[in-house]
């Protein structure tokens, strides 16, 4: 993500009504009048496709407010229009590239799994242009790691291996990267699905839901996770400590968990998965859920959250330097970095009704930090022997 973005989305989340209404690959009736009245209320409309591209949603509020025959003014929806075409052309040229890399893996006899965009991009939205991709995730098994970088490599791209002295910090092998009709390219091989800073892991070998196919270009059959652990990952990924968060999440969970709300084993969810249906529930506040899926996570209407919708502005999502420069002293960033918003830390730590967000905030969370503060410190010390 570009230090611009980061900056347009410190602060409060979500900035705009208009792009939560728009925070879905497909609308119904009712989504496309919560799309006209978010329209007709927009306040900063001047600023709309800024916003938008931040929260990575500019292709699908173009198609929204296409879809809902919407008048915006003419220098905004031909913004929106250019950030739609410029995303349609990465993405044909980075799926393009999946299917290539997925036919010489295959030939190699490597098994991949296909994580986020890559994925969603074809198995939910409508086209592939209206989920920007910043990179291809490809999960292999760690025993296949080095083949799969040396055939990237074969094919191209500047694919670096592992950094011998760090490698314990890392989910995944150095970015691989190739320029491609004027588009940079960029490949990661996991061994894992979660960062090491997350409290979950997923390689290979503990997936446990069979695998869901879908088409890269028409002749080559792709794979990613299945229903319920798709889910776990999409949540999971929409905390990544770090990053803000952004609409484009909330839109691939949300949009999943509609499309699929029949074929999801919902036992296994609350069995296995209670954080899942901990975040369904508390995005249930900041945007309405269709009926059936409110009934599959038994979300009942009451009180809503504290600081719903704020997001987190502490370390790491800003840097010490950042803080100096924008609050003038890093007592702002000690206090914000401890103070959490209720609704955050909820949506952070899965708290559900049940669990105190006291012992959270006083125990827990600053266990996590201490133990980011940890990677961040080992990552920036000197190794020898890497490559």
């Amino acid at each position: 993500m570009s230090p611009d973005t980061q900056k347009a989305l410190q602060g409060s989340f979500p900035v705009n009504p208009l792009l939560i209404a728009c925070a879905r690959p497909f609308c119904d009736d009712l989504q496309r009048r919560r799309i006209l009245e978010a329209a007709a209320s927009c306040k900063n409309r001047e600023g709309l496709c800024h916003e938008a591209e931040a929260h990575g949603l500019a292709p699908l509020v173009y198609h929204h407010l296409a879809q809902a025959e919407q008048a915006v003014p003419e220098a905004q929806r031909a913004k929106l229009r250019i950030q739609y075409l410029r995303h349609r052309r990465c993405n044909e040229i980075r799926m393009g590239a999946l299917g290539e890399i997925l036919e010489s893996w295959e030939k190699a006899k490597i098994p991949v799994v296909v994580l986020k965009g890559g994925a969603l991009c074809r198995l939910l939205y409508p086209e592939p242009a209206l989920r920007p991709m910043s990179d291809l995730d490809l999960l292999v098994k760690p025993e296949d790691t080095e083949r799969a970088r040396k055939l990237l490599s074969d094919l191209g791209f500047r694919a670096p291996g592992r950094q011998g002295g760090r490698a314990w910090l890392h989910h995944h092998l150095p970015e691989a990267r190739m320029e491609k009709s004027g588009i940079t390219v960029t490949v990661e091989i996991h061994y894992d699905v979660f960062t090491k800073s997350h409290p979950a892991s997923l390689p290979w070998d503990r997936i446990r839901g069979p695998l869901l196919p879908f088409e890269v270009d028409g002749s080559t059959t792709a794979w990613t996770l299945g229903y319920e652990e798709m889910l776990w990952h999409l949540c999971h990924h929409m905390i990544t400590p770090g990053q803000p968060l952004r609409l484009i999440s909330v839109a691939d969970i949300l949009g999943f968990a509609e499309a699929f709300v029949h074929r999801i084993d919902w036992e296994r969810l609350f069995r296995d998965y209670p954080f899942v249906v901990n975040t369904l529930r508390l995005l249930a506040w900041l945007t309405p859920l269709r009926d059936d899926l409110r009934r599959k996570i038994a979300w009942e209407n009451g009180d809503p959250p504290r600081d719903l919708g704020l997001d987190y502005k502490g370390w790491p999502h800003t840097p010490f330097p950042e803080a100096c420069l924008q609050f003038g002293s890093l007592g702002r960033l000690l206090v914000d970095s401890l103070c959490p918003p209720h609704w955050w830390l909820r949506l952070h730590y899965g708290l559900d009704g049940s669990r105190s967000a006291k012992f959270c905030r006083l125990v827990v969370h600053p266990a996590r930090l201490a133990k980011l503060g940890m990677y961040w410190l080992c990552s920036r010390v000197p190794t020898r022997g890497t490559r």
